[in-house]
């Protein structure tokens, strides 16, 4: 987890799709148990996110966080996180030079599911990929994970729509599925 969160933490490209960038977060400042009273990164949330049925409210302090919230799962991976005096998430991985949501919809928890589908063939090793159209780059299908949907639906759901072209041909997905495993969590 310590290289994801230390990406995270570059502050010499602007935040995605923005012109945003985080505050430098020396390695040993990281832990929210440093003190370090004159930390204020920049708050940003994406104004495209208003209004958007999967996104949270601005004002976070009537979410229920670490559980279960209506549909909602706010429960970490990576255990409990705590909270701000303004009722926000704290990352609980430590400081990351930057506050707000960006661009994505939940506070706290974004959980999202990314299929791997891999095969070794004449001794070469392949996988399904998808060219993402609004960029044109090559990605692992998957997306986020609908309120009060498993991980494991979501996983075979975003695999139809993106690799199947939305061809729904259920056998085939679950066969795949048949002999998968959780690589990360």
């Amino acid at each position: 987890m310590a290289i994801i969160h230390e990406k995270c933490r570059a502050t010499d490209i602007p935040y995605l799709r923005s012109t945003v960038y985080r505050l430098f977060v020396p390695a040993d400042k990281v832990s929210w148990n440093v003190p370090w009273p004159e930390y204020a990164p920049p708050d940003h949330t994406d104004k495209n996110l208003k209004g958007r049925p999967y996104a949270d409210p601005e004002d976070p302090k009537s979410i229920k966080f670490n559980q279960i919230d209506g549909k909602i799962n706010r429960k970490s991976h990576n255990g409990t996180y705590e909270i701000d005096k303004d009722g926000r998430p704290l990352n609980p991985q430590g400081r990351t030079g930057f506050m707000g949501r960006g661009v994505l919809g939940r506070w706290g928890p974004n959980h999202a599911a990314d299929p791997l589908v891999t095969r070794v063939k004449n001794g070469t090793l392949q996988f399904v990929a998808i060219k993402r159209g609004d960029t044109g780059n090559w990605a692992l299908p998957g997306g986020m994970v609908d309120a009060g949907e498993e991980i494991s639906e979501t996983v075979k759901r975003e695999f139809r729509e993106e690799a199947m072209d939305g061809v729904v041909d259920h056998a085939k997905v679950e066969e795949l599925w048949r002999h998968g495993k959780t690589i990360y969590k």
